[in-house]
């Protein structure tokens, strides 16, 4: 069974998450230079892209066109800090998604959940899996049902829910002759697994290749 956590970094609570850094680090609160880090992930300010788009004379249809980047830091100073597109987030929950330290928050955060969710798995005979926001169970058939309620009151504790949309309940059946087969193939990180085979699903392909591409552009010097 494959689960998807809804809007994963972008609702991360954030008591939760300083008293799980707290946990880890066995103290009452956070170190100076710990609540720093904290403060400057949270309290993160944002640029609407439409705005930023009719500011910049950007097509909304084709924004790449050629560019490596949305704009210099002169267009950034004179633009859109000077129009007042930058806003701060006046939410109590929520991490941008792409700097460095945001996956490791996220597993921090999600810490106490993956230890509980092995420890519940170890008693039914299941196996527990989890990568960001993609969960994988893996459990006798007798179980599916009650372990995927299980961990929708898990998550839950988080301030989190699962969305019921991408998630994937898949039947595998082993034969006499140590073959296996699925009702359904099951598809999970960008891979599917028909019981006998893992294949590499083509949007996910097209999606490292578009990854390759832009890698190779921008360490091609210029000139």
């Amino acid at each position: 069974m494959a689960l998807d956590i809804t809007g994963f970094f972008d609702n991360l609570d954030y008591e939760l998450l300083k008293h799980a850094w707290c946990e880890l680090l066995d103290v009452a609160r956070l170190p100076q230079d710990h609540f720093a880090v904290f403060r400057s992930i949270t309290k993160y300010s944002r640029v609407d892209r439409s705005q930023l788009y009719r500011a910049l004379n950007i097509s909304a249809h084709n924004p790449k066109n050629g560019r490596y980047r949305v704009c210099t830091a002169t267009q950034f100073r004179d633009v859109v800090r000077h129009q007042g597109l930058i806003t701060p987030n006046p939410e109590t929950f929520g991490i941008p998604q792409g700097t460095p330290i945001s996956a490791l928050l996220s597993n921090l955060y999600m810490m106490r959940f993956d230890i509980s969710m092995r420890q519940h798995m170890d008693t039914i005979g299941g196996l527990y899996y989890r990568y960001c926001d993609d969960i994988l169970l893996i459990v006798p058939r007798r179980h599916r049902d009650s372990v995927a309620g299980e961990a929708q009151q898990r998550i839950h504790q988080l301030k989190l829910s699962i969305n019921p949309s991408k998630t994937e309940r898949r039947t595998f059946i082993q034969h006499a002759d140590g073959g296996q087969e699925a009702d359904k193939p099951l598809q999970y990180l960008g891979f599917t697994f028909d019981g006998q085979r893992i294949l590499i699903r083509s949007a996910a392909f097209a999606c490292y290749s578009q990854r390759m591409k832009k890698g190779v552009r921008l360490a091609r010097p210029q000139g």
